[in-house]
């Protein structure tokens, strides 16, 4: 009976390692040549290095200081070479919520060298999306809606957060 008593504990100890191993990317995954960019939906997990809900602008208007965060994105690409991407927003002035926006984006898809530039068909927008390694990717996009906005490096992977 003491011979089965450590199974459970070895089971345990397996998972944690093989958990831990997936989330630190210590598990070899298939490499993805440059350029090389799958149709899938891809979810923000990181926007400027924080996970999301994260800050991705901060203003003055007039007095009242505003911050702007992204709460969730995705970005469809499909087969036909274009893309949508849907990405939620909360807006604070001195920090009350004065809005949040869902923004809805649509467009084509172009590869440019080893990245690709997405080109919105609903306003002027044009965004770079690299293929970081299978299944991650990186963007350098702006989020907030107003002009003049600051561009903001996006991490999007195939899971959601």
């Amino acid at each position: 009976m003491n011979g089965h008593r450590p199974r459970p504990l070895l089971i345990v100890l397996a998972c944690a390692w093989f958990s831990v191993g997936c989330e630190a990317g210590a598990l070899s995954q298939p490499p993805v040549a440059p350029g090389v960019l799958i149709p899938a939906k891809w979810y923000l997990h990181e926007a400027d290095t924080s996970r999301v809900p994260a800050l991705i602008s901060s203003r003055f208007v007039g007095v009242s200081l505003e911050k702007t965060f992204v709460d969730s994105a995705v970005i469809e690409i499909k087969n036909d070479s274009t893309y949508t991407q849907r990405y939620w927003i909360r807006v604070l002035v001195n920090d009350s919520l004065d809005r949040a926006e869902l923004e809805i984006d649509e467009g084509d898809v172009s590869a440019t060298g080893a990245d690709f530039t997405l080109t919105s068909r609903l306003r002027a927008r044009t965004f770079r999306f690299s293929v970081i390694s299978f299944g991650a990717v990186s963007t350098t996009e702006s989020f907030a809606p107003y002009i003049g906005a600051p561009l903001n490096t996006g991490r999007y992977r195939l899971n959601r957060p």
